[in-house]
């Protein structure tokens, strides 16, 4: 299973994704976004729970704390539809 956490670019304007490291069974990758000071990162692993679930973990923001490193504050900001939102984060 696969999350990206990063936007969606065009396979032309982004550069390949590095190897980061790999911890706890979860293979990290990065690489820099085109005009961008931010560096985009993604992490692959096995996750033992059906779809559905991991959904529900994932959109729950008072569970963020649980599965996001160094996460101080989360909260939805907007519900635009079913499939779409505007959360906020903030890391130390």
């Amino acid at each position: 299973m696969l999350f990206l956490l990063v936007p969606v670019l065009t396979a032309s304007a982004a550069p390949a994704w590095q190897p980061a490291g790999t911890r706890d069974g979860i293979s990290v990758y990065s690489r820099e976004v085109p005009g961008s000071p931010i560096i985009a990162f993604r992490g692959d692993c096995e996750v033992p729970a059906s779809m559905g679930k991991v959904i529900g973990v994932l959109a729950d923001a008072t569970r963020e704390k649980e599965w996001m490193d160094r996460l101080v504050e989360a909260r939805l900001i907007k519900e635009i539809s079913d499939h779409e939102r505007v959360a906020y984060n903030r890391t130390s």
